[in-house]
């Protein structure tokens, strides 16, 4: 898989992680949910690792590798507070809370990092940069040769 595609794979498996938070409550209905849910959480880990060790490779910019390390250290802390609301009773309310917290962080990190390595990648920032820079290049020229002036 070509690390774009991995890296948008995770935004992907965040989002289904989110949707099953949102309906842990039908576990009784849906029988299997709680261990789909850990088995995506575990290919969630094991993704954002790739993820984070691939772009280490690259010669990408130093900040997408450190938001992909986050994005890692986000699945972690899902794992460790999903762990913790399995096994402890008390303050289930509160673990809850910061399970889902890792969880959205990890998708925002996620989708940060893939679309920032996804336009490196096509070096979509140069392009921009190079048109901005003839624009700007135009604007201190003066009219054109066919006269026109801008207002």
């Amino acid at each position: 898989m070509k690390l774009w595609a991995s890296l948008y794979a995770m935004v992907w498996l965040s989002f289904a992680e989110i949707v099953f938070v949102v309906v842990v409550d039908l576990e009784n209905y849906i029988p299997y949910l709680v261990p789909i849910h850990i088995i995506v959480g575990i290919a969630l880990i094991l993704l954002a690792a790739f993820n984070s060790v691939e772009i280490e490779k690259t010669q990408a910019p130093k900040r997408i590798a450190r938001i992909a390390k986050a994005s890692m250290m986000m699945a972690i802390g899902a794992a460790v507070t999903g762990v913790m609301r399995a096994f402890i009773d008390g303050y289930v309310c509160f673990i809850s809370f910061i399970h889902v917290t890792f969880i959205i962080a990890m998708i925002t990190q996620a989708s940060s990092a893939a679309t920032a390595y996804d336009m490196w990648e096509e070096k979509e920032f140069l392009h921009r940069s190079q048109q901005t820079l003839d624009e700007f290049e135009e604007e201190e020229d003066g009219p054109d040769e066919a006269g026109d002036q801008t207002m």
